[in-house]
C-alpha cells in the first residue's frame, strides 16, 4: 500500500473518531417529548382527514341558494321560535365557507409542524444541538402545539356545526317558505 493512501486512511479514521466525540449524545427524554408531540400532531391530521371537508362547500351552496329566502323572511315579523331557528340557521350557512378555509389552514399548519417535529428529532437523534437548545425547541413546539389543538378543536367544533345544519334542513325549510298570517 501507499504511504500516502496509508496517511489518508489513518487521517481519515482518526478525524471519524475525533468527530463521533465531539457529537453530543441524544437525550432520551427529549426524543420521547418530541416522539409524542409527532403521534399527537399526526392523529389530529388524520382526524380533520377524516371530516367530510366537501359538506363546507355544499353549504354555502345550500347558503347561497336559500339567502334570498331568508331575506325575505327576516323582513316579516316572527315569533321568537322561529327568529331563533332561522337566525341560528343562517348564521351557520354564511359562515360555512370561512369554516372551511380554517379546516384547510389547520391542516397546512398541522403539515409544518409535523415536518418542523421530525427535523427537530433528526437533529436531536444526531446530537446536533445541545440539550439547553433541544429543551428551548421542545419548548416552543409544546407551546405552538397548545395553540394549534385549539384550531383543531375549534375546527372539530365547526364541523359540528355544518353537520347539525344539514340535519335541521327540514325543520328550517318549511319556515323560509311559510307566509306570515295577517291578523
Amino acid at each position: 500500500m501507499n504511504q500516502g493512501i496509508l496517511l489518508a486512511m489513518v487521517t481519515t479514521l482518526a478525524g471519524s473518531g475525533f468527530l463521533q466525540g465531539c457529537r453530543t449524545p441524544p437525550d432520551t427524554a427529549q426524543l420521547l417529548t418530541v416522539d409524542s408531540l409527532i403521534t399527537t400532531v399526526d392523529a389530529a391530521m388524520l382526524t380533520l382527514n377524516e371530516l367530510d371537508r366537501g359538506r363546507y362547500q355544499r353549504t354555502d351552496s345550500l347558503f347561497q341558494v336559500q339567502r334570498p329566502l331568508f331575506e325575505a323572511r327576516f323582513k316579516d315579523t316572527l315569533d321568537r321560535e322561529s327568529a331563533d331557528a332561522l337566525g341560528n340557521q343562517f348564521l351557520a350557512l354564511r359562515t360555512a365557507a370561512d369554516m372551511g378555509r380554517d379546516h384547510e389552514q389547520v391542516l397546512n399548519d398541522l403539515g409544518t409542524t409535523t415536518e418542523r417535529l421530525h427535523a427537530l428529532r433528526l437533529d436531536l437523534q444526531n446530537g446536533a444541538m445541545e440539550p439547553e437548545a433541544g429543551r428551548t425547541a421542545i419548548g416552543s413546539e409544546v407551546a405552538a402545539w397548545s395553540l394549534l389543538e385549539t384550531n383543531v378543536l375549534g375546527v372539530i367544533d365547526n364541523y359540528r356545526v355544518v353537520q347539525r345544519t344539514w340535519e335541521n334542513m327540514a325543520h328550517i325549510d318549511p319556515m323560509l317558505v311559510a307566509k306570515t298570517k295577517l291578523p
